[in-house]
């Protein structure tokens, strides 16, 4: 019961909620401090210059490799998450990676028929 517990609250809300806030605060102030720059040094204003689209050459990629990385780091958040519930399960009690995965997999069948 609770390693579905944990699989279904960690995968739903608290993987991609807690991924989501960092990436936003870390991805966001880092774009708007080096777009900031470039303004202040007027390195934007040079590629309007040679006509060059600053807003699709500087902005668009930045969102784009954002947009492709979030739900590949969501992923690897999840399955650090359940790597940490199986820890915490091992300390009390021996609890093989195999059976907690197992019990895992049931729950995630269910979430799937769920979903549908």
């Amino acid at each position: 019961m609770l390693p579905g517990m944990v699989a279904i609250s960690l995968i739903r809300e608290m993987g991609p909620v807690i991924t989501a806030l960092i990436c936003a605060g870390k991805i966001g102030s880092g774009m708007g401090a080096e777009l900031g720059s470039m303004r202040v040094t007027e390195q934007i204003d040079s590629m309007e210059v040679s006509s060059t689209n600053p807003m699709r050459f500087l902005v668009v990629t930045r969102v784009l490799a954002a947009t492709l990385m979030i739900p590949l780091l969501v992923l690897y958040a999840d399955g650090l998450g359940l790597l940490g519930g199986w820890q915490q399960r091992t300390l009390k009690v021996m609890y093989l990676l195999f059976c907690f995965l197992t019990r895992h997999s049931g729950m995630f069948i269910l979430w799937i028929f769920y979903l549908q």
